[in-house]
This record gives C-alpha cells, structure tokens and sequence, in this order.
C-alpha cells in the first residue's frame, strides 16, 4: 500500500488516521488484509450476536483483496459477511482497538464509526456469526452450527427413517 491513497479519505480522528496508515505501511505480502477506514453506510442487515454481544452485517463493496492477474487490489467480494465489534468512545477506545487488531492479526478488515453514537467499530472477518448454517434464524451454541429445532428435526427424521425398516 502506497502513502499516496492516504489522502483520498479520513477518519476524522487523526489518530485513528495515523492508526490506519500505520498499519498499511506494515504490509509485506499481498494475502495480508488491508487495514481500511470503511464509511458506516456501507454495512446493511445489522443484527446483534446474542452470544458475543458484536453485530453481524453486510459489507456493500466488500474488502480489498490482491489480484495476482491484474497485479492490484481489487473488490471482488460484494456483499460480504462480516462480524462488527463496538467500541465506547467514552472509554479509552484506541488502546483496546489496538490491542484487537494485534489479537486477531489477519481477521481485521478495517475501521469505522457509528454516526448515532460515535461509537468507533472494527470490522474483523465473519469465520462463523452464530447462527444456525441450516435455517440461519435461531441463536447456535452447538459445534455443528445448528440451533436446537434443527437438531431435533434431524434426529426425529433418521430415528423414524432407521426405526421404519424394522
């Protein structure tokens, strides 16, 4: 990443800026994610995580990635699944948004601000956003990644295919 696109946008925050800039620079391999300032308009169907308090959305434009073909990076992940983490402004917010990039190096895809509450958010990679993978409603605490309705419904239909042999 070059220093020439640091002024195309800002934070309005010039440390969160510097944070930012800081960070592209450390870039050394094209598969590593680009830390960006992403405007809170981008993020649609915001809903709270029930079990870790963060927020799922989906990021309109997606995040960057490199192209190896056309030696650049490019937005090819529109729509993209992504977990949102809060920060309160009223607290000392930069030292913890600093201690979770370092904690989850490699997931983090940028920073942003909630206009209603200037609350500062970061945008990390959504490995799995705790709903249930078969019908995507209910709350999941399981490893399968099924809500428990899910579970039970399975488990009556092989118990009445295994039982219905007999």
């Amino acid at each position: 990443m070059s220093e020439q696109n640091f002024t195309n946008w800002t934070s309005g925050n010039e440390k969160i800026d510097n944070l930012i800039q800081e960070t592209q620079l450390e870039i050394n391999e094209p598969d590593d994610k680009i830390l960006e300032w992403i405007p809170y308009n981008q993020y649609n169907n915001i809903k709270e995580k029930i079990i870790t308090k963060d927020y799922s959305a989906i990021w309109k434009d997606g995040p960057l990635n490199y192209d190896k073909i056309k030696n650049e990076y490019t937005r090819n992940q529109q729509n993209a699944k992504i977990t949102l983490k809060l920060y309160n402004v009223a607290k000392k917010f930069l030292n913890e948004i600093i201690h979770d990039l370092n904690r989850y190096r490699g997931k983090n895809f940028g920073i942003s601000q909630n206009p209603y509450t200037n609350d500062y958010i970061t945008i990390l990679q959504n490995d799995y956003d705790g709903t249930c993978t078969k019908c995507g409603k209910y709350d999941v605490e399981s490893e399968c990644h099924w809500c428990k309705r899910c579970q039970k419904n399975y488990l009556k239909k092989i118990f009445i295919n295994w039982t219905s042999g007999n």
